[in-house]
């Protein structure tokens, strides 16, 4: 009788222990397809994940035009290097992508000979960006992740102040950010920005379509503050859940069943016969 005691007060305790295990995280079992929703991400408003930033510029200039002249091609030369300012908004959809509407420029080159001042003019930019945040897709979201990789390309209109002249151009970068806080993160900004021979009102016919286009190298770096909501959820609320595949949940399910039938016949082993 005292061993079946000793073994009655053993499964109880086991049981205890589960439930005690049980109320801090609740195991539950999903299929695969229940387990994708769970770690998917839900859709925010459209007032949510705005964010602004502002930053300053270094700017080098190639200009059709300068094909045939015989000036250094260095993208630091001083006769095409300037300094520019830049704002933006950008509303991101998902952790993964987002659209970017950025206003740049002020001081430009059109680089026509090897005189700095010659070459000055006013210019602004302003394009379109789908961005691709990379980090996210890769490693998936974090919201306190402190580094992130943000590839784009863009399209827009330059204004050439200077000669009057309105160009289409194609923009192509990568913008890496580093949080510094909650809600603000500095960035650098590497891009490529091409237009047509109509920006600085000069055009030069070249058997290299590539040098055929006024084109500019941007440099950035700023700070971008993230408006209001900043954060993304889970389409499904894990807090206090733990996602156990199905399967698993089958092999313990049987392997618990075991136990209890070999308990069970112990005690009727036991009550049979008694000492």
């Amino acid at each position: 009788m005292r061993r079946f005691f000793h073994i009655y007060t053993l499964a109880s305790l086991c049981v205890c222990a589960a439930s005690v295990s049980a109320q801090e995280k609740t195991p539950v079992a999903l299929t695969s397809e229940e387990e994708e929703l769970a770690t998917s991400i839900a859709t925010n408003p459209f007032s949510h994940n705005w964010e602004l930033s502002v930053g300053l510029q270094g700017l080098s200039f190639f200009s059709n035009q300068e094909t045939a002249l015989d000036i250094s091609k260095s993208p630091f030369a001083s006769f095409r290097t300037n300094i520019g300012l830049a704002v933006s908004a950008a509303k991101w959809f998902t952790p993964q992508i987002a659209l970017r509407t950025k206003l740049s420029g002020a001081w430009g080159r059109s680089v026509s000979t090897d005189d700095k001042e010659g070459n000055a003019v006013n210019y602004m930019h302003l394009h379109e960006d789908v961005m691709v945040n990379l980090s996210n897709i890769i490693y998936d979201y974090e919201a306190g992740r402190k580094w992130n990789i943000i590839p784009y390309f863009g399209v827009g209109m330059a204004r050439n102040f200077t000669h009057n002249e309105n160009a289409l151009t194609f923009s192509l970068g990568f913008v890496p950010t580093y949080r510094l806080t909650d809600r603000l993160k500095a960035f650098a900004d590497l891009s490529f920005n091409i237009t047509g021979d109509e920006f600085d009102d000069q055009a030069v016919i070249s058997k290299n379509i590539f040098k055929n286009h006024d084109r500019w190298l941007a440099a950035e770096i700023g700070v971008t503050y993230e408006l209001g909501h900043n954060k993304w959820h889970r389409a499904v609320e894990l807090e206090g859940i733990e996602i156990v595949p199905w399967q698993e949940t089958q092999r313990e399910m049987k392997r618990i069943r075991r136990q209890n039938k070999d308990l069970r016949d112990k005690m009727m082993w036991m009550q049979n016969n008694p000492q």
